[in-house]
């Protein structure tokens, strides 16, 4: 019969079951950009540069989470993205 104490300890990579609480814990703010884009015939670009926009806010201590594209235009395309960033509160 093992006793508790004789299981083993995890090591300083594996994730206890307080720092899984903790993590769940964790507060989060979220920021939303919208990123419109420019119509042609073909092919709709986006007005300015995104990777742009995702660097700048890791500098600023965002964590970009998502990109999201709403089918909002005529024939089911998105008109605009929004970049969805969080950061801990």
């Amino acid at each position: 019969m093992k006793l508790i104490d004789d299981c083993p300890k995890p090591t300083s990579k594996e994730k206890t079951k307080k720092d899984i609480i903790k993590q769940m814990e964790k507060t989060y703010k979220c920021e939303f950009v919208k990123l419109k884009l420019n119509s042609g015939l073909f092919t709709r670009k986006p007005r300015e540069d995104y990777q742009e926009i995702i660097n700048s806010y890791a500098r600023k201590g965002w964590r970009f989470k998502q990109i999201f594209a709403l089918a909002t235009s005529g024939y089911g395309s998105a008109s605009y993205f929004e970049l969805i960033f969080e950061k801990e509160v």
